[in-house]
């Protein structure tokens, strides 16, 4: 899929602005579900078609810009948001472990089908099919 025809854009790459400055939450710092400091939200990934926002782009990690990580928060994952902050359901270390973002693949729907299941929220088009029972152990 080319990036044009995607239905998942980062808002700046659209060149559109949100219509009230203060509902916009990018740069806000990203709290976990600890209250402690996981990121700062770095984009906006809207649905091309219903232009709503579907996703968080999360900068973490790093120093001094070296290093730094962006990952996919899906916007069901957020519990609640101040002037400063968006906090999320999950811990810090379960976001260090989640699909982290690849410009290559941001036109590749299945990384964000990986999200919405990593965060175990439903994507907003439906259910994704379950993941496949563990195999049991053999006692051999």
């Amino acid at each position: 899929m080319n990036r044009k025809n995607s239905p998942l854009v980062r808002l700046r790459d659209m060149g559109e602005t949100i219509a009230d400055p203060k509902a916009d939450v990018r740069g806000r710092t990203v709290l976990d579900n600890h209250g402690e400091d996981v990121g700062k939200v770095d984009a906006l990934i809207i649905d091309r078609a219903e232009r709503k926002v579907r996703f968080l782009q999360v900068a973490f990690g790093g120093f001094l810009g070296l290093g730094k990580k962006n990952t996919f928060i899906p916007v069901e994952a957020i519990t609640g948001m101040s002037p400063t902050t968006v906090s999320i359901s999950s811990s810090h270390a379960h976001v260090s472990g989640a699909p982290t973002y690849d410009p290559v693949f941001i036109d590749d729907i299945s990384l964000f089908e990986q999200t919405f299941s990593y965060y175990g929220v439903a994507p907003f088009w439906g259910t994704l099919p379950l993941p496949p029972a563990p195999a049991p152990e053999s006692d051999d």
